[in-house]
């Protein structure tokens, strides 16, 4: 996947990609909320905006894939842009959490590259977003507001299941359901450890072709229907598909 190894490095966080997922397995990030290094340069602007680029309004952040990894290992932008706003682009590692340095420039460096598409996963809105009550959303606050006052190691990540249900848009697309934090930090000289799972609902999603059990009743083998059939031979590729 990515030359002399696995792992990709990026300001104050790594990634760790799931080569037939097309997803970030997990995350590994520093995370310093402090005052001094949020804002180590004074007259500068620290929003989000600010550090993005932007300058509308309505503008939004552009992702992009990392050219050190092959192109057909990345879920590109199209997927989460060109599908009526199924999913957002959840970042894995939260923007916000590497923010920090002892430069203006270091902090902006570390903005842009939340913005790989290697640091995504889909995700509901009702699930990321803490202003539409997403329980993702809210513990990146809650882990942020702590973070204030102390530094954290945070790992996250999605739970790949071989039974996730697939999306089919730009690009076809097995969906996470379940997400997962571990919080590390130190209190008296001992490391704490923290992990939590949470779960986002897809089941309101049109996705892939699904055989309910009424109708699994009536499904039959392809080699078999085509024996009841008698004059219609499907090719082998089709026979090699066959869900029955």
């Amino acid at each position: 996947m990515l030359a002399g190894g696995t792992r990709i490095p990026y300001e104050h966080f790594s990634v760790v990609m799931h080569k037939e997922r097309r997803l970030a397995m997990f995350t590994a990030s520093n995370v310093d909320h402090s005052n001094a290094a949020k804002r180590p340069e004074t007259g500068k602007a620290y929003t989000r905006a600010a550090l993005t680029g932007l300058t509308g309004k309505y503008e939004m952040e552009e992702w992009v894939l990392d050219p050190r990894l092959e192109a057909k290992y990345q879920i590109p932008d199209a997927f989460y842009t060109k599908d009526n706003g199924a999913f957002d682009k959840g970042h894995i590692c939260r923007r916000d959490d590497v923010c920090f340095g002892t430069s203006y420039q270091q902090i902006r460096r570390a903005c842009g590259d939340t913005y790989h598409v290697t640091n995504c996963s889909p995700q509901r809105k009702g699930f990321n977003r803490s202003q539409d009550d997403g329980i993702w959303g809210e513990l990146e606050n809650y882990i942020g507001v702590q973070g204030k006052t102390e530094r954290y190691c945070v790992f996250a990540g999605p739970v790949f299941a071989d039974d996730d249900p697939v999306f089919v848009g730009t690009e076809r697309v097995q969906l996470p359901t379940r997400f997962w934090k571990v919080v590390c930090a130190v209190l008296d000289g001992h490391l704490q450890v923290f992990a939590f799972v949470l779960e986002q609902d897809v089941h309101d999603l049109p996705l892939e072709f699904q055989v309910e059990a009424k109708w699994k009743r009536k499904q039959v083998k392809l080699k078999d229907l085509e024996k009841i059939i008698g004059l219609v031979k499907f090719q082998k590729k089709y026979h090699d598909a066959d869900q029955a």
